[in-house]
């Protein structure tokens, strides 16, 4: 029975596993390598958890830091947008400073009212 259970686990296809929406709120790619430090990819895009120089920072960022593409056909701009999803909740904000954080919305360097892909 055991045995039958890991078999069929075996044959499983994983073509089918997406993580969307809310599902991606969670997940951290890291981008970087031993002694190199780490910055994460986020599932909606951003760049997080900013861990260089030994310095431990998990749920941390580097504002206005972000991928970006820029379309343009004969020298016209068509289409510029940041590569990133939708900002992920609370939309509140978090207490830091007064005037900032908490109450006041999300903070202004996460890039949040720019272009961006509604999807991720």
């Amino acid at each position: 029975m055991i045995f039958e259970i890991e078999w069929k686990f075996m044959k499983m296809e994983f073509k089918d596993l997406k993580y969307v929406g809310d599902q991606t709120n969670e997940i951290s790619f890291p981008l970087g390598g031993i002694g190199a430090g780490c910055i994460g990819l986020a599932g909606n895009g951003r760049l997080i958890d900013w861990e260089i120089f030994n310095r431990p920072n998990k749920g941390g960022f580097n504002g206005y830091s972000h991928f970006a593409v820029k379309a343009e056909q004969d020298g016209k701009l068509i289409d510029a947008r940041i590569l990133n999803g939708d900002l992920h909740a609370p939309y509140s904000g978090r207490q830091t400073t007064m005037f900032k954080g908490f109450g006041w919305g999300p903070e202004f360097d996460n890039l949040a009212g720019m272009p961006h892909f509604s999807q991720h």
